[in-house]
């Protein structure tokens, strides 16, 4: 098991140079300057992951805990200030149950002004409308009049 699966990572390398090796030779992919570059920068990016990444990762991990820490006291406090909260409420017991209802009618009052006002102008745009459609009628029924006191004889009996 150890050669296959050595042979299996080893195949991986032959055919990924094979492959380069192709490409290159067949002009596919050019080598120059900025083949070099590439190659140059990969190393020392390499070279600096392998020589700083154990400091970085404590730092980072060391940075972590610090903030889930901090956010776990902040949240401690807030559950210690809320259930403060919740049992003076309970303390004022009739007068919270007034705010609380007082509460629920302004919001219930200010809920049908708004009711009421949307009422009103949705009423005048369709009164609008209707005024339009009868003065439309209207003019019709005028013009039909006009227009046939002007184009029809009147007919004496002799019709």
């Amino acid at each position: 098991k150890a050669s296959r699966m050595a042979l299996s990572i080893l195949a991986a390398y032959i055919y990924g140079t094979g492959l380069l090796l192709y490409m290159v030779s067949k002009e596919l992919y050019i080598v120059n300057h900025e083949t070099i570059v590439g190659g140059v920068m990969a190393g020392i990016l390499i070279y600096i992951i392998k020589k700083y990444s154990a400091d970085v990762a404590a730092f980072a991990d060391k940075l972590n805990e610090d903030t889930i820490a901090q956010a776990t006291s902040g949240e401690n406090v807030m559950i210690a200030d809320h259930t403060t909260a919740i049992e003076e409420k309970k303390e004022q017991g009739p007068l919270y149950l007034y705010l609380y209802y007082l509460f629920a009618i302004m919001l219930e009052a200010n809920y049908r002004v708004r009711l009421f006002t949307v009422y009103t102008e949705v009423k005048k745009r369709l009164d609008y409308h209707v005024a339009i459609q009868h003065l439309r009628w209207n003019m019709e029924q005028n013009h039909m009049i006009i227009w046939v006191e002007q184009n029809i004889k009147p007919c004496d009996g002799k019709c």
